[in-house]
């Protein structure tokens, strides 16, 4: 089968969840003999893929809209559905794609959902609509405006009723959809999803004794660490803030708060902002790392945390830190999606921050790091091998209702 696979990122460094699923589902159906298509579609001129065509949105200061730091990234992706149905916009796709003919197309986002059925209709093309929804975009999008301003500011409310038309127009016109959760095929359904399958998250199995002791012994200087490793996805900033504050003094001096990835320069700039020294000089920010150097991080740390508040879908970090073995603090909104996983042995879950914060400083207390590996059956739940064995079913149900 011949699939388009339609995203707004670059597949080629996966730096996010959303870029990993989406890099993982592509692997998954090479694997499964199909031919893929990847385009990408980016919100701004000179955005580079090695993996496809790629299209972009023109800077234009007519479509900037201020929206806060942490949201001025987001800001661009409401255009998509106006600007890539122009002519424009449709041009672009033109050009990008050819007129090549499809058997399949997934969308990851629905930004881009009424352009590409736009262009198949245009070319007379009539190929399967897959829409891979990651969350409820709307939803998540109205929980952080609402955050960083309320919902009365620059017509806010209107972004968020548009951006769920958009969605619940894909997923009413898609021949099926993919959840990440059961929350989120519940409301799916009720956008007006014939076919919904759930597919969750999953990660990729990195515990292991083998790693080089070459990044971490001069930015640790001995003290014991927790990892939080994240991208720089605002709900997470947020989260980071809202469980353990800007007062350090619960971390044991000999202890501290190993910062991974992306999330690691927001979080840096806030707390200079806030002159909040007494967090500062408790966290080692490393920025974004290597395959090699997480291998270390997760064989060095005593835990990972994950002081997740907000957001939807799932949180793939969850199924990585579940594979870890190491102790996993986190909130009840971390676990969604991975509730069976609860109870499990090392896993300690609060919504409350200054039980959160009593947890880190018990964890960092300890003299030795316990091992809390899952067993084999468990583990597997939990990878992309697993989580993804249902597209070979999507796959199916979308060619025998063609046939039909």
């Amino acid at each position: 089968m011949r699939i388009l696979q339609v995203v707004n990122y670059a597949l080629d460094s996966p730096v996010f969840g959303g870029v990993i699923r989406a890099r993982e589902i592509r692997s998954k159906l090479q694997i499964l003999g199909h031919e893929i298509i990847t385009l990408t579609a980016f919100p701004w001129e000179g955005g580079a893929t090695k993996l496809g065509p790629k299209v972009h949105m023109p800077s234009s200061e007519e479509r900037t809209i201020r929206l806060g730091p942490q949201l001025d990234l987001i800001a661009p992706y409401l255009y998509f559905s106006e600007y890539f149905t122009s002519d424009l916009g449709q041009n672009q796709l033109d050009r990008a794609l050819r007129g090549e003919k499809f058997d399949a197309c997934f969308i990851e986002q629905p930004f881009m959902g009424a352009p590409i059925m736009d262009y198949f209709r245009r070319h007379r093309q009539n190929p399967s609509i897959i829409y891979s929804s990651q969350n409820i975009e709307s939803a998540m999008f109205e929980e952080m405006v609402s955050h960083e301003f309320g919902l009365e500011t620059a017509s806010a409310k209107d972004w968020v009723m548009a951006l769920e038309s958009q969605e619940s127009t894909l997923a009413l016109a898609a021949d099926c959809v993919i959840a990440v959760t059961k929350e989120d095929a519940l409301t799916l359904e009720e956008f007006g999803a014939a076919k919904v399958f759930l597919s969750p998250n999953g990660a990729q199995d990195r515990a292991s004794d083998e790693h080089r002791d070459d990044f971490l012994p001069d930015m640790l200087s001995g003290r014991t660490a927790l990892a939080f490793i994240s991208s720089a996805h605002p709900p997470n900033v947020r989260g980071f803030f809202e469980m353990l504050g800007t007062d350090g003094s619960f971390i044991p001096p000999n202890g501290c708060i190993l910062v991974v990835g992306s999330v690691g320069w927001p979080i840096k700039a806030m707390l200079e902002e806030a002159e909040a020294e007494s967090l500062s000089s408790r966290l080692v920010i490393t920025g974004e790392v290597n395959e090699d150097n997480l291998r270390e991080i997760l064989a060095s740390v005593r835990g990972l945390i994950l002081p997740i508040t907000a957001g939807g879908g799932s949180n793939l970090k969850t199924a990585e830190a579940l594979l870890s073995g190491l102790e996993v603090i986190g909130t009840s909104i971390a676990f969604r999606g991975f509730e069976e996983f609860r109870s499990e042995a090392g896993v300690r879950i609060t919504d409350n921050a200054h039980e959160f914060r009593r947890l880190v400083q018990e964890a960092l207390k300890l003299e030795e790091t316990i091992n809390f590996r899952l067993d084999r059956k468990k583990s597997d739940v939990l990878t992309w091998a697993t989580t993804l064995a249902t597209l070979e079913e999507i796959i199916d149900f979308c060619s025998n209702r063609k046939v039909a």
